[in-house]
C-alpha cells in the first residue's frame, strides 16, 4: 500500500490541526485527534474494499509461439467496482520470456473491462508460464494505491521458428520444369535397353554388345533426393548471447528454417546434437512427418556447459553416411581447442561430402575491438578482442583452403545465407 496525494493532503490539515491546538486554547488541542481515527477508518474500508472486490487480470495469447520472434499479447483487465478504476500494470522478470516492463496506466469504467497489449520475444524453447504482473489500483475513496500481485498457470510453448509459406513458394518454379539436384549420389543403373542416338558413348555396355549383336546402352537414372544432416554445437559457447538470442537458439531456428525448406523439396534431413560426446541423433528424414520430427528434435536441444568435441561427434557422423552428402555444422570460431578438432573432422569429411559452416558473428565482439579507451582495463579488451578476431579470419582461411563452405555473417544475415546457399546447391544441375 501506498498514499495517494489527496490523503497526504488531509494527513497535512491533521497535523496543522494538532499544531494550531498546541498553540491555542487547551479544548482544541485534542481536536486533531477526530479526523486522524477517520482517516484510519476509511483506509481500513478502503483496503477491506480493495480485497473484495479485486480487478481481474488475464492474458489472452496464441499457445504456440516461435523462438525469437516477437508477438503482441493482449492484458484484460475487468472492474468489478462500481467506479472508475486507476491502476498501474508492470510485469514481473522473467529469463524465458522477455516481456515490455514498461509501467503502463490503465483507466476501467465502472463494470467495464479494458485490454492493453505488450510484445512479447521468446528466449528459451519449451513450456512456460507467463510472467507475474504487479498492479497498484487506487481505491475506492481515492486515499491509497494497493498493491496485488497476479499469478497465472496459463503455460505458453515456445517452439523452432518456420518459415511463412510466401517464403517457402517463393522464387520456386512450376512443377514439372524445376531441376533436381543429385551432389554425389551418383547414377544408379536400372538395366539395359538398345542403343538410340543421342546416347553417350560411355554408356554403351560392350559386353552386352557383343553378345547381341547390336549396340547395347546401360540405363541409369538420377537419385532426386539428396540428404542434409544438420549439426548442432551445444557446447558452452552457446550460452553466449549474440543479438536477440543466445547462440545456440539462433542456430536452431536457422536449421528449422532450412529443414522446412528442405523437407519442401523432398530432400531428408537429419539433425545431430554434439557437446563433449553426441548428444542425440536423428536419422534421416523427409516428408510432413519428418519436419515434425525434425523440430520436435530441435525443440529439446539445450547448451551444457561442456567444451565441445567436433572430432568425436564428424566420426560418429561418418559411420552413417552412406552417400554424398551436405553437412551443415553450427559451430563457432572462437574456441582454439574445439578449432582443431573441427580442422580434423573437416578433413575426414573432404573431398567426398560437402561440408559447411555456419557461424554466426559476434557484433559485441567487433564493438570491442574498435572502441576507444575509457579507462585503465580498456586497452587489454581491446587487444583481447583483436586477438580473437585475428584467430577467427586465420580458421577461416584454414576452412577455406580446405574446401569447406564457410558462412560467418551477424545474425541477422546468417538465415537468408543458409537458405540461398542451400537454393544454389538445390538449383544445379
Amino acid at each position: 500500500m501506498s498514499l495517494t496525494l489527496r490523503c497526504y493532503l488531509v494527513l497535512a490539515v491533521i497535523v496543522c490541526l494538532g499544531i494550531v491546538g498546541q498553540w491555542s486554547d487547551p479544548a482544541l488541542r485534542e481536536l486533531w485527534r477526530y479526523p486522524a481515527a477517520a482517516l484510519l477508518l476509511l483506509l481500513c474500508y478502503e483496503g477491506w474494499r480493495a480485497r473484495r472486490f479485486a480487478p481481474g487480470l488475464k492474458i489472452i495469447s496464441p499457445p504456440n509461439v516461435r523462438l525469437g520472434r516477437p508477438l503482441t499479447a493482449a492484458i484484460e483487465l475487468q472492474n468489478h467496482e462500481r467506479y472508475r478504476l486507476i491502476t498501474l500494470l508492470q510485469a514481473a522478470d522473467n529469463e524465458q520470456l522477455i516481456q515490455d516492463r514498461t509501467p503502463r496506466r490503465l483507466a476501467t469504467a465502472a463494470h467495464d473491462r479494458r485490454q492493453i497489449t505488450m510484445t512479447v520475444v521468446p528466449q528459451q524453447l519449451g513450456a512456460f508460464c507467463w510472467s507475474d504482473i504487479y498492479s497498484r489500483s487506487r481505491g475506492a475513496l481515492g486515499l491509497a494505491w494497493w498493491n496485488r500481485r497476479f499469478s497465472f498457470q496459463q503455460r505458453v510453448r515456445v517452439g523452432p521458428d518456420h518459415m511463412p509459406e510466401r517464403e517457402v513458394r517463393a522464387g520456386m518454379t512450376p512443377y514439372g520444369r524445376r531441376q533436381r539436384l543429385s551432389p554425389g549420389h551418383g547414377m544408379d543403373y536400372i538395366g539395359l535397353r538398345e542403343y538410340t542416338h543421342g546416347d553417350p558413348l560411355n554408356a554403351i555396355d560392350w559386353k552386352a554388345t557383343a553378345r547381341a549383336g547390336k549396340p547395347i546402352s546401360r540405363v541409369y537414372t538420377q537419385e532426386q533426393r539428396l540428404e542434409i544432416f544438420i549439426m548442432l554445437d551445444c557446447g558452452f559457447s552457446g550460452r553466449v548471447q549474440v543479438g536477440a538470442l543466445t547462440r545456440v537458439n539462433n542456430y536452431i531456428n536457422i536449421a528449422a528454417r532450412l529443414a522446412q525448406c528442405a523437407t519442401q523439396s523432398d530432400d531428408r534431413v537429419s539433425v545431430i546434437s554434439y557437446a563433449d560426446e553426441v548428444l542425440a541423433a536423428l536419422p534421416p528424414l523427409g516428408g510432413a512427418n519428418g519436419l515434425r520430427e525434425v523440430r520436435a528434435a530441435l525443440s529439446l536441444v539445450r547448451a551444457l556447459p561442456r567444451e565441445s568435441n567436433a572430432l568425436a561427434a564428424v566420426m560418429h557422423l561418418r559411420r552413417r553416411l552412406q552417400h554424398r552428402s551436405l553437412v551443415v555444422i553450427f559451430t563457432d570460431l572462437e574456441s582454439a581447442d574445439s578449432n582443431r578438432q573441427l580442422l580434423k573432422g573437416m578433413q575426414l569429411l573432404r573431398p567426398k561430402h560437402l561440408p559447411l559452416l555456419v557461424c554466426v558473428r559476434d557484433e559485441d565482439l567487433e564493438a570491442m575491438a574498435g572502441k576507444p579507451a575509457a579507462n585503465w582495463l580498456d586497452p587489454y579488451e581491446v587487444y583481447a578482442a583483436q586477438e580473437m578476431i585475428v584467430h577467427t579470419e586465420k580458421l577461416a582461411r584454414q576452412l577455406r583452403r580446405l574446401g569447406c563452405h564457410l558462412l560467418h555473417q551477424k545474425a541477422r544475415h546468417l538465415d537468408r545465407a543458409v537458405l540461398e546457399y542451400y537454393g544454389r546447391l538445390r538449383g544445379k544441375v
